[in-house]
């Protein structure tokens, strides 16, 4: 089962919903079509949100490869560049987005004679699934609430959201951007985990979830970021395994867990007869299928979710190949010549880290 459905693609990126996503709405429809409604208004609004931090990142020719709706709120899978500057207005540009919707909406109530609808009633009627007849006022004042709460939440310093994202560009024009991240999670897991301690308090079921998934996205940003920052300029085939082995497809597992396997290998590559390509296998994994799968021939069992980067890539700009798959495929000239596991990926940051700590002191 996928984990995520596109829903649509506009300006080349693509928009896909979660699949947690549609079970919430599922949820919301049970509670009445109030409800149903104004929750389609406030994921409009962070759709529109994540939009205007996708389009400056066009602007800057980066690349935006989609934007993902969670029950807890959207995410733009933007690969940014270490450059503070462009990281700055890129992040600033959603909450920027909300205060200028929110600004509007004003706007549209003063014409209207109006005054901004009361908050408490409108939530009110959002909890118990009957809000009031949605009147212009009443729809201005939804959207103006839901713009004015999105963007403050937005400008929290709580990496990784753009408030956060904003701290480490500011602190990046002053200190190494790796220590600039560093800080920012510090400063966003404090208050996340003081969002969850107040959502077991009140309770609020909403702000313990986000305040967990918030606190433990804030360290694997860091994580991607050693990575990148360890492995800068090291090509692939410094890294990968050349010891490989072949295995034919019509060899029997049994016979290839007696035969075949060496101490050390876990992934083989399968070829047929003809000695074209075919796949890889998982000693291991078979292994563990026993004698249910002993007669059954290799060929049967070839997986092919691995990755193929070419050997003269570097590991810091092929890191996402190689970290998505359990093995990575790794060929010059349309030959394959070794092999990438994403454990040795992350088994050896550390040496190359030290390795290049050392050449910065020499």
């Amino acid at each position: 089962m996928a984990s995520s459905y596109r829903l649509f693609r506009f300006a080349g990126i693509d928009v896909d919903v979660h699949v947690s996503f549609i079970f919430f709405f599922l949820l919301l429809a049970l509670t009445g079509g109030a409800n149903v409604f104004f929750y389609v208004v406030v994921f409009g609004v962070v759709l529109l949100h994540e939009f205007s931090h996708s389009m400056v990142s066009q602007f800057f020719r980066i690349k935006v490869n989609r934007i993902v709706l969670l029950p807890i709120g959207g995410m733009a899978n933007i690969e940014l560049p270490q450059d503070p500057v462009k990281e700055l207005l890129i992040s600033a540009a959603g909450p920027a987005f909300n205060f200028v919707f929110a600004g509007a909406c004003f706007l549209g109530l003063m014409w209207l004679g109006a005054g901004v609808g009361d908050y408490g009633a409108i939530m009110d009627g959002v909890d118990s699934g009957a809000l009031s007849a949605l009147s212009p006022p009443v729809a201005l004042s939804i959207l103006f609430y839901v713009n004015m709460v999105l963007g403050l939440f937005n400008v929290l310093p709580a990496f990784p959201m753009d408030g956060g994202r904003l701290l480490r560009s500011v602190l990046a024009l002053w200190m190494d951007y790796f220590q600039a991240t560093r800080v920012a999670i510090s400063v966003g897991q404090l208050m996340f985990l003081l969002l969850i301690v107040a959502g077991f308090l009140l309770p609020n079921f909403w702000w313990v979830v986000m305040g967990v998934f918030l606190f433990y996205s804030g360290s694997g940003e860091l994580n991607v970021l050693r990575l990148k920052q360890a492995y800068e300029g090291v090509a692939v085939e410094s890294l990968m395994l050349r010891n490989f082995r072949f295995v034919d497809g019509s060899v029997s597992v049994g016979d290839f867990l007696r035969l075949v396997v060496s101490p050390g290998l876990r992934y083989y590559i399968v070829v047929d007869g003809s000695g074209n390509f075919r796949g890889v296998v998982d000693a291991e994994s078979l292994a563990r299928g026993g004698s249910a799968v002993a007669k059954d021939l290799i060929a049967t069992h070839v997986a092919h979710g691995y990755g193929v980067v070419d050997a003269g890539s570097r590991v810091d700009l092929a890191f996402k190949t190689l970290l998505s798959a359990p093995v990575t495929l790794i060929v010059s000239g349309g030959s394959v010549v070794g092999l990438v596991t994403a454990s040795d990926v992350w088994e050896n940051t550390s040496f190359y880290l030290q390795k290049r700590g050392k050449k910065r002191q020499a």
